[in-house]
């Protein structure tokens, strides 16, 4: 799949089920963050690091997951620490 593929298939699933803002921010996010990593997967992502940057707390990044994970936009592994990340 392409950058735009993925792009694409984000808007046709967030349109038939709703999907939040802050899915929306952070799937995209996560999209230009291994497109960074020259599409390396699986990849590591410190919620740190997504907090941050969107200015949004923990529970809002777990929620907007979790919501992806529920679409089937992404698979996700809990990190063990702030050492560990997650893994998407």
């Amino acid at each position: 799949m392409t950058y735009i593929d993925y792009a694409n298939r984000y808007w046709r699933v967030a349109r038939a089920n709703f999907a939040s803002n802050n899915s929306a921010f952070l799937y995209f996010f996560l999209l230009d963050y291994v497109n960074g990593l020259r599409w390396q997967q699986p990849f590591r992502c410190p919620t740190a690091l997504i907090t941050g940057t969107f200015h949004i707390s923990k529970q809002q990044v777990i929620n907007a997951r979790q919501e992806l994970v529920k679409l089937g936009l992404i698979i996700f592994k809990e990190g063990t620490s702030r050492q560990v990340p997650p893994v998407y």
